[in-house]
């Protein structure tokens, strides 16, 4: 009976910090989110020996569809594990990235493996990077970091408009793990009462990390559910080439019209 009780307390207690942490994260100002993404990461994935590394499906899919000896922009290039990978096949590349500490992995990875990049520390959206790409890939669910559809979708279009004729854009994005429908509705509410200047959407995950930040920062990744993936892109006035559905690591290709 005590241990039945005392689980029911802690899951109990567990839904109630789950409420207080959308709650929470609704008063939260864009630019101070902005900063927890840059310290979550801060410590990215490593890359994998000289020529960096790329999981299966993006090496098919980008053997597949950019072709050889193509101007790539990676964006949300991290420490480099994909932008180096894809130097190493021959593209020329550029790196978008804002966490200061990963873009700085980036550049001594470059320069121990003898490879070359143009690096810019910022968030796409900030970005000057001047096209015309063969390629821009969001790095490894990136999309789904980003938070409000209508930001994303800006993202998409800006995207497009640096695309050489023919070019693709690479997009994998979060399809598991979403909250339960109330939880970004508190947030809303929280956001509305203080005057946050952002506003959480129905399947924004969102969690609190501590460990190893200089201060806890919050953490969000859209958790994409049916045809939205479809409509966003849709949205920014481009169309889809392939779409691998698979939940572990969906991805699309599109393209403009």
């Amino acid at each position: 009976m005590i241990t039945q009780a005392l689980t029911a307390a802690a899951r109990g207690f567990g839904r109630a910090s789950r409420v207080f942490l959308y709650l929470a994260i609704g008063t939260e100002r864009l630019g101070r989110f902005r900063e927890g993404v840059e310290l979550m990461w801060g410590d990215p994935w490593p890359t994998a020996g000289d020529g960096g590394s790329l999981f299966p499906v993006e090496r098919e899919l980008f053997e597949r569809f950019i072709p050889p000896r193509s101007r790539v922009l990676v964006v949300g290039c991290g420490g480099g594990r994909d932008l180096i990978a894809l130097e190493a096949q021959g593209h020329t590349m550029t790196g978008v990235e804002p966490s200061p500490p990963a873009i700085e992995l980036c550049r001594i990875a470059l320069r121990e493996q003898g490879r070359s990049a143009t690096l810019e520390r910022a968030f796409f959206e900030d970005a000057v990077t001047s096209g015309p790409f063969d390629a821009i890939v969001f790095s490894y669910f990136c999309y789904s970091y980003v938070p409000e559809s209508a930001r994303r979708i800006a993202c998409l279009r800006k995207a497009k408009g640096l695309l050489a004729p023919g070019g693709r854009v690479f997009v994998s994005y979060v399809t598991m793990g979403g909250p339960h429908p109330m939880l970004p509705r508190l947030a809303r509410l929280s956001a509305a009462l203080t005057g946050s200047d952002w506003r959480v959407e129905p399947g924004d995950a969102v969690s609190l990390r501590r460990e190893g930040m200089p201060r806890p920062c919050f953490f969000l990744e859209h958790v994409f559910s049916g045809v939205e993936i479809l409509e966003e892109i849709e949205a920014a006035g481009m169309e889809v080439v392939h779409h691998r559905t698979a939940a572990d690591y969906p991805w699309i290709v599109c393209a403009a019209p």
